[in-house]
């Protein structure tokens, strides 16, 4: 209850308060898509942001959005709730986005890549699945350090679990790890982290846009930007901007021999 309140007045926020941008009405024609993972999809309403950035990009479908999240759940925990299977399998979607735990990559790497490649066996074969590959925590952190790495070891292990998750399958890989490691080099005036390890809306912002560009296939317009009220018009056109410097990975690219 709690998480869906949260959720409603996130997107009151977010819609009531933010620049107007002509919303687009959903039609036989929308990308249905659905959300599959814990905090780092339902903090700041990922799926909210993902459907109102697109709004703002000309000659894209509209976005109906629907998710499962829960706090603290791997990829495994849907996979044994039930709860995301029932949900794919209920009606059709164009895309399924995954989002494992920001720490399977490197203490579980092998459960991860099994239990995408679990939730992908659910997906219809007219769906899209998607891996929102999300990023390492912040220097400091307790635990990457009790794990014996860095935030640069971390990312690194983050993107080889990523591709070997997706490898051999026909998912697409949203690299929104990539674009953090991008934004802390490059940008560091733009704040991406809430305690260390969730995101800022600015962060989330710079996530929903990958995940967008892993959706369309393209990069990303900044003519015309939707953004929350209070993330800049510069933050966010530098945001999309790093957004649309990751490189993607094709479903070709996965079933290539490697």
């Amino acid at each position: 209850m709690y998480q869906r309140i949260l959720s409603i007045v996130l997107a009151i926020c977010l819609v009531g308060c933010a620049p107007k941008v002509e919303e687009k009405e959903p039609t036989v024609e929308a990308i249905r898509v659905l959300f599959v993972g814990n905090s780092h999809t339902s903090r700041n309403n990922v799926p909210l942001l993902v459907k109102r950035i697109n709004d703002a990009q000309t000659g894209s479908p509209a976005i109906e959005a629907s998710a499962v999240m829960w706090g603290g759940f791997k990829l495994s925990d849907h996979v044994q709730n039930g709860g995301a299977v029932q949900a794919i399998s209920r009606k059709h979607w164009d895309f399924v986005v995954m989002q494992p735990a920001s720490t399977e990559a490197f203490v579980n790497p092998d459960g991860q890549v099994a239990s995408f490649r679990q939730l992908v066996e659910s997906v219809g074969p007219k769906t899209t699945p998607i891996l929102y590959g999300v990023w390492h925590r912040e220097a400091g952190d307790k635990l990457h350090q009790s794990f014996g790495t860095t935030p640069a070891g971390a990312a690194r292990a983050i993107r080889e679990t990523n591709l070997a998750t997706i490898r051999g399958t026909r998912a697409r890989l949203a690299p929104v790890g990539d674009a953090w490691v991008t934004a802390e080099l490059k940008h560091s005036e733009i704040p991406l982290y809430t305690d260390g390890n969730h995101a800022t809306l600015e962060g989330s912002y710079m996530a929903a846009a990958v995940i967008l560009r892993a959706i369309l296939q393209k990069p990303l317009s900044t003519e015309k930007v939707w953004r929350p009220w209070n993330i800049s018009e510069d933050d966010a056109k530098t945001l999309l901007e790093v957004a649309n410097t990751v490189t993607l990975v094709s479903p070709e690219e996965n079933l290539a021999p490697h």
